[in-house]
């Protein structure tokens, strides 16, 4: 509620705590406790703790839980590591469930997203780079390796319907000379478009002004995707022609936009 204060609510002292994923049905928040290796489920309408989950792991294994989706349409939370294992915890579940993708433990799975319709989580591999291509209904791997070598350190995910032409899009933000870069998968057929200049180079992604670290999309139907830039800026991707906006207030009530205004 942003007109009331902040409440402030210790769930591990001393421990770094690391991404969150909230069931909204339940009204639990699901918060990785990095020093633990633990997941905090925290009731949000009695602001208290309500269960510790254990995540086991194989023996003497150092890991970060890097981030967390919560899977609306099968009610289950998903959480990636950097060693190569997605977690997953159903709604109300008091145990955690490892998806082995790599046995190794060589790979950092820094980013997921759901489809849209849930079916399936794709899962950003910055270590070859790849997306990963997991079933929500078996928890199996349906697709191992969807490659997006050409757009190195990959940061973060999301997944969109666009409307010309009518498809589903993957969009990964990463990380390529000079600046940075967005790859797309066509997620009908798992295709990485290649949208760059260079010749002979293979799915390359689309220059953007700005390194794009985090990406947000408004909804999963509307086709805009909003980068979050490491210079501390916003930009938009979009199959539309136009962002609409509806009104502008601007702070000190004058009716034009001045330096340093919000």
């Amino acid at each position: 509620d942003l007109t009331k204060d902040p409440v402030s609510v210790t769930l591990a002292a001393a421990d770094k705590l690391g991404p969150i994923a909230i069931n909204e049905t339940l009204g639990l928040a699901y918060v990785a406790d990095n020093t633990a290796g633990k997941i905090q489920v925290f009731n949000l309408a009695t602001n208290t703790l309500s269960s510790t989950i254990t995540v086991t792991m194989p023996t003497q294994l150092t890991y970060t839980i890097t981030d967390s989706i919560f899977v609306t349409a099968t009610s289950e939370v998903y959480f990636t590591t950097s060693v190569g294992k997605v977690f997953y915890i159903s709604s109300g579940g008091t145990t955690a469930t490892m998806i082995n993708i790599d046995p190794l433990n060589k790979l950092n799975l820094v980013a997921l997203a759901p489809f849209t319709t849930g079916s399936f989580i794709y899962v950003v591999d910055a270590t070859t780079p790849a997306v990963i291509k997991i079933s929500t209904s078996s928890h199996t791997v349906i697709t191992s390796s969807i490659d997006i070598s050409a757009n190195p350190s990959p940061t973060d995910i999301v997944i969109t319907q666009v409307t010309n032409p009518s498809a589903t899009y993957a969009f990964v933000s990463g990380a390529v000379t000079p600046n940075g870069g967005i790859s797309v998968i066509n997620t009908s057929n798992d295709e990485v478009f290649n949208l760059g200049t260079k010749e002979g180079v293979l799915r390359q992604p689309f220059p953007v002004s700005a390194l794009p670290s985090v990406l947000a999309a408004s909804s999963s139907t509307d086709g805009i995707v909003y980068m979050g830039f490491s210079t501390g800026k916003v930009g938009i991707v979009t199959d539309k022609p136009f962002v609409t906006i509806s009104s502008v207030t601007f702070s000190d009530g004058s009716s034009t936009l001045k330096e340093n205004q919000s």
